[in-house]
This record gives structure tokens, sequence and C-alpha cells, in this order.
């Protein structure tokens, strides 16, 4: 049986290997700029199969778009964290009044992601809630110029299912 969040805009279930997005806001309250923030997120289990992939970074109300920075992330744990601090000098600093949102993505459900129907997952791709090259990691999926690649999706999920129950990659 899949986890039933409450309903919040959508349908209720999440499946297996289903992406989900999260949006979490670094509010600055403060006088001064914030600097070298680290967010650190646990996701729970169930969640954890897809890993986890940043969608956006913005700064709320301004709209300034910066870069998407990827968490260091285990799967064991399900810990995601974002450290801000990454060598460019102030390229994520959060203004006195300012909002710092970050839109991520993460796998949902019970059950094997390879399982999980292309076109689900396709849609997924074309939401921007996972990329192309996370669909094939994570789902066995193989998009291709925007369609999926259904024989080569067959010849990876395959291939990933040959000795391996949970059809993840080996290490």
């Amino acid at each position: 049986m899949p986890w039933r969040p409450p309903p919040a805009g959508g349908d209720n279930i999440i499946e297996a290997g289903e992406a989900v997005t999260y949006t979490v806001d670094i509010v600055n309250n403060g006088a001064a700029p914030a600097y070298d923030t680290v967010l650190v997120d646990t996701l729970p289990l169930g969640m954890r199969q897809g890993g986890v992939t940043t969608i956006s970074v913005t700064l709320v109300p301004a709209g300034t778009a910066l870069p998407p920075l990827a968490p260091a992330y285990d799967a064991n744990t399900g810990v995601a964290s974002w450290n801000f601090d990454n060598g460019t000098a102030d390229a994520y600093t959060i203004p006195a009044g300012e909002t710092l949102r970050v839109r991520t993505s993460g796998g949902g459900g019970y059950g094997d992601p390879l399982d999980r129907d292309p076109a689900l997952v396709l849609s997924d791709v074309r939401l921007d809630k996972i990329s192309a090259a996370h669909a094939e990691t994570a789902y066995g999926v193989v998009v291709r110029a925007g369609e999926v690649d259904l024989e080569a999706t067959r010849r990876v999920r395959a291939a990933r299912r040959v000795g391996c129950s949970h059809g993840l990659p080996r290490p």
C-alpha cells in the first residue's frame, strides 16, 4: 500500500518512484545579509529511492534565479545537504529581508522505481520535476528528443535487474 499524504492540489497517492517536489524557504529576517547558508533536510523512509535533484534556487521576492546547487545526499540516512558556501563569492548571499527558495525533487512511494510507468516518468521530465538524466539514473527510463525511447528503456531496466533485486545501480 503506498503512503498517502494529505491532499494538496493533486492526487494523494505517491506511487513507486513517483517524483515529489519540495519547496524550502530560507528567510533572512535579520538586518544584515546572511552568508554561507547550509540547508540540511532528511527525507522520510519511502521517499529516498530516487535521490534528490535541485530544480531551482531563487531569491524571493526579487525573483533572481540562481544556479541550481546539487546537494550531498546519503540514500541510507535520507540526509540531503546543500552548502551554499560553494567557493563563488556571495553567489548565494541572502540579503536582509529576502528569502532564498530552494525547489527540489525526490523519489517517492514504495516499490521498485524500475516498475514505474515510463509515461509518468516522462510527465515528470516535461514538468521539470526531474531531468532526463535523472529519469534514466533513477527509473531506467531513457528520454530522447522529449520522448521515451521504449527499446532503450527496456534494455536499461533489464541490465539493472540482473542480479539486483531493488533495481538501483550497483555500487
